[in-house]
């Protein structure tokens, strides 16, 4: 299989493990009664253990970034902004809305990426990047508005937190470039995970399931 089909099965695969994920998410949501915030902290926390072990079974030298002064701020930023608001913002869409609806939403984000590089570069993107762009944009408002401009069929709260949805993904998706590319995939998303869901610690790792 060639590099490229390579690059698209695995996005695929990734866009429907995302999807699936909010399914399961609104399901536990709704069955447990726990808050977005606390689901976000437990998935970081054991996504970025599971991830880092992963990474050092598979020879990594996880450590190596969080020696180097420079590169470790710029993961503490990369987990922040990137990995804890992205989680967060999608689950908060889902807790407002569905699972569904916040995965249309967040999946804006490479119309924002495509933008924001046709403005840094000063390059108008392709005829069939432009209709990707129209078609998707089309569709999330027939998605909240039905057709009808004078109303939402989501609420604000949700159509807000699900566009902030879609601009961490953006920076999620494009800041950790130089990081994955010394470093590589499963440390730095491990890392960022990990880091993430301890940012949240505090505020949340009282709070867990209703009994």
């Amino acid at each position: 299989m060639g590099s490229t089909r390579k690059g698209m099965l695995n996005v695929l695969i990734a866009a429907i493990l995302w999807g699936s994920s909010g399914v399961c998410a609104q399901y536990i949501m709704e069955k447990s009664q726990i808050s977005s915030p606390y689901l976000t902290m437990i998935r970081l926390l054991f996504t970025g253990v599971i991830l880092l072990t992963l990474s050092f079974v598979h020879g990594d030298k996880i450590f190596s970034v969080i020696k180097n002064r420079k590169d470790a701020i710029s993961l503490l930023i990369f987990s922040l902004f990137g990995a804890l608001i992205v989680q967060l913002t999608f689950l908060v869409t889902i807790e407002k809305s569905n699972a569904a609806t916040a995965t249309v939403l967040q999946f804006l984000s490479p119309t924002i990426i495509v933008a924001w590089f046709a403005l840094a570069r000063k390059k108008r993107p392709g005829i069939f990047v432009l209709a990707a762009i129209m078609t998707s944009l089309i569709g999330t408002f027939l998605l909240v508005t039905h057709g009808d401009p004078t109303s939402l069929t989501i609420s604000p709260a949700a159509l807000c937190w699900g566009i902030a949805s879609a601009f961490a993904a953006a920076f999620y998706t494009t800041y950790p470039s130089t990081l994955i590319a010394r470093y590589g995939t499963l440390p730095i998303v491990g890392w960022s995970m990990l880091l993430a869901g301890l940012m949240l610690t505090p505020f949340y790792a009282g709070e867990g399931p209703p009994s």
